[in-house]
């Protein structure tokens, strides 16, 4: 069972997705809180995923992301918006958080979007993908082709969007093994350490 906690100011929308995740079965929500602030002041146990509202009460996502991660360093971090054009989960993105998911969408994607990241893959809005890619004259993965063989260029292509290791793998008729061969070259190549980063660097 996946460990999860949940920073959201909005209780109504805060015990909607307790109670829709608890019942998948495939979650045990150990805390939430409705601020940063609240969740720095407190001991907790480490969740595997924490999502976390843009717009808070006090201290916002953008300004205490770095303090969420300080404090739990093991931690997937997904974003949770209302608007897709939000300049601020551009700035998340950057720092590290490893999805986007607009407070709009059924709790059923929210849950695929978890599941996806939680496989290797990267969750974001399409919508908000297009207006991240729109703010750019070109697109930043391109600054990458020079640097990879035809087939690493591609696994990055596909990762960016959103696809998982093994969907990658699937799509391009290899083994598992050999997409993690390609990743630890393409990190290699780029100067990345870790999937995250090599997210930030497609949004750059």
């Amino acid at each position: 069972m996946i460990k999860l906690a949940l920073i959201e100011d909005n209780k109504a929308l805060r015990d909607n997705y307790v109670d829709y995740l608890t019942m998948t079965g495939s979650f045990e929500v150990l805390w939430t809180f409705d601020s940063i602030e609240e969740v720095l002041k407190t001991s907790l146990v480490e969740p595997r995923v924490i999502l976390l509202d843009v717009n808070l009460v006090g201290m916002s996502a953008v300004e205490g992301f770095h303090l969420i991660k300080e404090k739990f360093p093991k931690s997937i971090i997904i974003i949770l918006t209302a608007y897709d054009t939000n300049d601020y989960v551009k700035e998340l993105l950057k720092k590290g958080a490893h999805g986007y998911l607009l407070k709009s969408v059924s709790m059923s994607e929210i849950h695929r979007g978890i599941e996806s990241v939680l496989d290797g893959g990267f969750s974001i809005s399409p919508h908000a993908a297009k207006h991240l890619i729109a703010e750019y004259r070109h697109d930043p993965i391109e600054d990458m082709k020079e640097k990879l063989t035809k087939r690493e260029f591609e696994l990055v292509k596909l990762l960016s969007e959103g696809l998982t290791y093994n969907e990658a793998a699937d799509r391009l008729f290899v083994t598992s093994f050999t997409i993690n061969q390609h990743l630890k070259h393409i990190y290699l190549k780029l100067g990345v350490k870790s999937k995250a980063e090599l997210m930030s660097k497609m949004i750059k």
